[in-house]
């Protein structure tokens, strides 16, 4: 059984974590017959705010999707004849590939050449040790 200085400590650390002191998670709040009070917890700890913010960010991601594919459906029927817009997607395919594979290798040459210089860095520390622990 909580009490009421637990009660306040939850309360308060969740405002805290949660974002506030007017902060209160989206929750069905019934009366049973007996005169007791149960709370049904509907979105997973979030406010309603926070729940309207993630469905309607869910619903603009998925209708600008449907939107594009289709788009790119009524292009490829448009020019299913000749195919072009299928070549057109190879050759954004092709360039694009080009693309990630030109990225790669400069991202590798460049933590080589990051390894090649720590490790002389170090060669030359080393060497600075060296000479200085030489006897006279």
């Amino acid at each position: 059984m909580m009490t009421a200085e637990d009660e306040y400590t939850t309360q308060s650390t969740r405002s805290v974590c949660l974002g506030g002191e007017d902060y209160r998670p989206f929750a069905i709040r019934l009366t049973k017959g007996d005169g007791s009070r149960v709370e049904y917890n509907l979105g997973c700890g979030l406010s309603l705010r926070d729940l309207i913010l993630v469905l309607g960010c869910y619903a603009v991601f998925y209708s600008g999707l449907l939107g594009f594919f289709s788009i790119l459906l009524k292009g490829a029927i448009d020019t299913a004849g000749t195919s072009t817009l299928l070549w057109a997607f190879f050759v954004i395919g092709l360039v694009f590939g080009g693309l990630v594979g030109v990225a790669v290798k400069i991202g590798t040459k460049y933590q080589d050449d990051l390894k090649q210089t720590q490790l002389e860095a170090e060669r030359e520390k080393l060497r600075k040790s060296a000479q200085e622990n030489a006897l006279p």
